[in-house]
């Protein structure tokens, strides 16, 4: 990761994360030495509506971009200062400056569909971050949601998958079962997974529950026991960043262990999909295919080094692109002339915040 000073065919390294906010959207940077004259800070609190502002940032790519405008709210609880100076992409995190050139301000954000109503938070917020050191991928990580993590898009105020499994008659006519629940995940507004309600033959069978901070950071993590029992798991400060960002992993692989203590290796791709799944001490292994919409496309099941089953899948889209229905094909390897036959269908049922 790196940074360019405006003006300069230079490339700053950045040298690791001093602290962030994901409700605010922002973070500061520790990079090399720029040699660069600061910019004097300001006082958010005096300013009132009309007062005038200015904006610097990349519109778009178009580096060193000057806006003026003025201040036309300031919104409560959260302090934000609403603004009609032009913010775009490439904009958000640039400064919003007073009359006297004094930073008051760091633009974050657009309301999609308004005509310059444009956001920024008080730089004095900034004030009550807390410095710390953290890696550059780990905070990386964090800037995804879980939802965008999942390739969901859209509002998605939760869904349900459920399965439906696919035999044949005597007289080999194709017979789908009925759709049996599996798991239902909810999401809140930020695209953060709020709760997971799992399923076992179709009954529910208990949940996971989190909740997150001000910087929107995991903060506890509850189970409830089919039998209603509830263990909560509270997640100390310091390791909150690191909690919520272990979730989320790109191009990377690692190792864990079962309640039986038996060893599985995982593996994962670029876009966070799961591409190897193995047991090495029952010799199996699992490899996957992803395409463009990171939509599993098949599935290999080795045992011994050897190829057992091929599973192959499909997809029907809805309104917003995720998918309602997934048709699954298995093959067995070892008897090439059945071909591919359907086995299951699975599927998911969508709400959508608005709807």
């Amino acid at each position: 990761m790196v940074v360019k000073p405006y003006g300069l065919d230079q490339r700053l390294q950045v040298k690791a994360i001093l602290t962030f906010d994901l409700i605010n959207d922002l973070c500061i940077l520790a990079v090399e030495d720029t040699g660069a004259a600061g910019i004097p800070p300001g006082r958010p609190e005096a300013l009132r509506v009309g007062d005038p502002v200015y904006t610097i940032g990349n519109p778009k790519g178009l580096e060193g971009t000057f806006s003026k405008g003025m201040v036309t709210a300031l919104r409560e609880p959260d302090k934000l200062i609403q603004i009609d100076a032009p913010i775009s992409p490439g904009s958000s995190g640039g400064p919003v400056l007073n009359s006297e050139g004094k930073l008051v301000g760091i633009a974050t954000s657009s309301l999609i569909g308004g005509q310059n109503l444009n956001f920024a938070t008080p730089s004095s917020f900034l004030d009550s971050l807390i410095i710390h050191s953290y890696p550059v991928e780990m905070i990386g990580a964090l800037a995804i949601s879980q939802l965008e993590y999942e390739h969901l898009k859209g509002p998605v105020r939760s869904y349900q998958e459920s399965s439906a499994q696919v035999t044949r008659s005597p007289s080999g006519e194709q017979l789908v079962g009925p759709d049996i629940p599996s798991v239902k995940e909810v999401f809140n507004e930020m695209g953060q997974l709020v709760e997971i309600d799992y399923f076992k033959a179709g009954v529910p069978n208990g949940k996971t529950t989190l909740t997150f901070d001000s910087h929107g950071l995991k903060e506890t993590i509850t189970v409830v026991k089919q039998d209603g029992k509830r263990e909560e798991h509270a997640i100390a400060p310091k390791d909150r960043a690191a909690t919520t960002a272990i979730s989320h992993r790109y191009s990377d692989s690692y190792d864990t262990t079962d309640e039986n203590n038996v060893l599985h290796h995982r593996k994962f791709d670029s876009r966070g999909n799961t591409t190897e799944f193995g047991c090495p001490a029952r010799s199996e292994k699992w490899v996957s295919v992803f395409d463009s919409e990171s939509r599993e496309t098949e599935k290999n099941a080795y045992r011994d080094g050897s190829l057992r089953f091929t599973f192959k899948f499909s997809y029907e889209e809805g309104s917003h692109g995720n998918w309602t229905k997934k048709s699954e094909y298995m093959w067995m390897a070892n008897f090439p002339g059945l071909g591919f036959e359907l086995s299951q269908v699975d599927r998911r049922k969508f709400e959508y915040f608005g709807n």
